[in-house]
């Protein structure tokens, strides 16, 4: 019975960050639904994708850890360069994710790659991955 409450509670909180309701969102923290590190993990990747900062900063305030790969693309960081944005990735670096994660499914793709990839076409992202120890092969 726990682990389908924690499924719920994941599937929950994942879907108020996809709704992108402020307010939902806060009550389902402040009820402990981050504190589930799977459900906190797949909301920190859609927060991210999402670009909402002001989330991914709350939900890692609430202990989410950057560092856990919900999705097919990986963690937080690697969801994030696919857009625009170069902010978020950059925060992200900023509050520890690893530079050299690779993604968990198909070729085990680093961050570098996401990197490159970005729809930007800003480097200083990139450059930011390798003044800080970031790869591009697989470990």
């Amino acid at each position: 019975m726990h682990a389908k409450k924690a499924t719920e509670v994941e599937v929950i909180l994942s879907r108020a960050v996809t709704g992108g309701n402020r307010r939902t969102i806060d009550l389902l923290i402040a009820r402990g639904a981050a504190k589930h590190p799977p459900s906190a993990a797949a909301a920190l990747t859609t927060a991210a994708l999402n670009g909402s900062t002001a989330v991914v900063e709350s939900l890692l305030a609430q202990g989410a850890d950057p560092n856990l790969n919900p999705t097919f693309q990986g963690h937080a960081l690697n969801e994030r360069f696919g857009t625009s944005s170069v902010r978020l990735p950059r925060f992200l670096i900023e509050k520890g994710s690893d530079l050299n994660l690779p993604s968990p499914r198909g070729h085990g793709t680093p961050p570098m790659v996401f990197a490159g990839y970005n729809q930007s076409g800003d480097p200083s992202v990139a450059k930011a991955l390798v003044a800080r120890g970031g790869r591009c092969e697989r470990r």
